[in-house]
This record gives C-alpha cells, structure tokens and sequence, in this order.
C-alpha cells in the first residue's frame, strides 16, 4: 500500500497550465498535468520534471483556495 505521492501538483506547474490556457489558449499543458497526477503514487521517470521544485524565477507567491 503506497502512502505517499511520488507526484504532486505543484504550484508553479498549475500557474503554468493555468496562462497557457486562459492567455494563448493552450490546454497542453493543462493535459499534461492531467496525465502526471491520474497516477500520482506510480514512479513515472518520464516526467520527472514535475518533481521538481520551482526556480527562483517559477515561484509562485500568491495562490487561491483550492490550489
């Protein structure tokens, strides 16, 4: 039994998916992140970036509920 997600949505990834959808109307990276998270406790070394934490520059310092 796994406890613990080896993937999470991270903040910076959302904000990411989140323009590219409502600025240029690109879902891709919203679908993306779809597939990352529908199996969160499985190791998936194919998107490794999403475990990653932000860069400086990718921090996101003001969030809503529910993200």
């Amino acid at each position: 039994c796994k406890v613990t997600p080896a993937l999470i949505p991270r903040n910076h990834r959302i904000e990411q998916a989140i323009v590219a959808a409502t600025e240029d109307g690109d879902f891709s990276l919203f679908e993306a992140l779809l597939t990352v998270l529908s199996k969160p406790y499985d190791d998936q070394p194919m998107f490794a970036a999403y475990m990653e934490p932000p860069k400086p520059e990718e921090r996101v310092l003001k969030t809503f509920c529910g993200t």
